[in-house]
């Protein structure tokens, strides 16, 4: 086995991985995901971004669309939107045909499956992934909900428990404070204020 080929075999599966994963020199690195990725050990995800899945008798497997977000955009602030974060939260059945996401500050999408609406907000920037869920939910209410408020209530909690101890999923109510206090958007301060009330009584 070539060294590129033992390199990438030493690569655990279901996983992201960059140049400087490798632990080579950088340029050296990206001629080796490149190389390995055409001969069909890697999926080229965007820019020095690869996947390693698993072979199998039908090819590599792909990577899920909310973990190549998760790789894609690991430097920007972001949540889900619309259809997908009510569908991820459990208070839709409705699953959009493509995943919308909610992007801090300008915001080039370049995952053709995956739509996105940027909020000019930066003080996002500071929240997790699940707190800028809620205020996309806020932001939307009652649109992309299918229950009435205090059961939506209850499914919010409930995902909010449930990704208690994720490190880009935790949620504190109270660093929504300052920030939904800069949100252009009317319903999200209106709706805030409502969930505050009901959330922390």
């Amino acid at each position: 086995m070539s060294e590129p080929m033992a390199i990438v075999a030493a690569l655990p599966e279901r996983e992201f991985v960059r140049p400087e994963d490798l632990g080579v020199y950088v340029k050296y690195a990206e001629k080796i995901l490149r190389n390995q990725a055409k001969e069909g050990h890697l999926h080229h995800i965007h820019g020095n971004i690869y996947y390693k899945g698993v072979q199998t008798r039908y090819g590599m497997t792909q990577p899920r669309t909310e973990d190549v977000i998760a790789a894609v955009l690991r430097d920007h602030s972001y949540g889900y939107t619309s259809w997908t974060v009510t569908n991820y939260l459990g208070i839709s059945t409705q699953v959009p045909a493509r995943t919308h996401i909610a992007v801090t500050g300008s915001y080039k999408p370049v995952i053709k499956s995956v739509h996105v609406s940027n909020r000019s907000n930066l003080l996002r920037r500071s929240l997790s992934v699940m707190e800028i869920n809620v205020l996309e939910i806020l932001r939307n209410y009652p649109s992309f909900v299918e229950y009435e408020w205090s059961e939506a209530l209850e499914g919010i909690k409930a995902a909010i428990e449930y990704a208690k101890d994720s490190p880009t999923w935790g949620f504190d109510i109270d660093n929504l404070v300052g920030v939904v206090a800069a949100e252009k958007h009317q319903n999200t301060r209106v709706m805030f204020d409502r969930f505050y009330n009901d959330f922390t009584n």
